[in-house]
């Protein structure tokens, strides 16, 4: 939370999430969780199929951790 996209020393990012500009803000988590290839077209990530409310509680927890 509050980190650039993909700027860790993970080195299994996908190259089309590597070019994704901005942060890993609330609005991005929450796009990127509800829909990872819309959000990044391209990207490994796999559509988990969430639901809005366990985004939510995702999002929030990702919140507190970063407090």
């Amino acid at each position: 939370f509050q980190r650039n996209i993909a700027s860790t020393k993970y080195s299994a990012y996908s190259k089309a999430l590597k070019m994704q500009p901005g942060t890993w803000d609330e609005k991005n988590l929450e796009l990127f969780l509800a829909d990872p290839n819309q959000f990044v077209p391209g990207t490994k990530m796999p559509n988990m199929a969430l639901k809005s409310e366990q985004i939510k509680i995702l999002v929030n927890y990702l919140k507190r951790l970063h407090d």
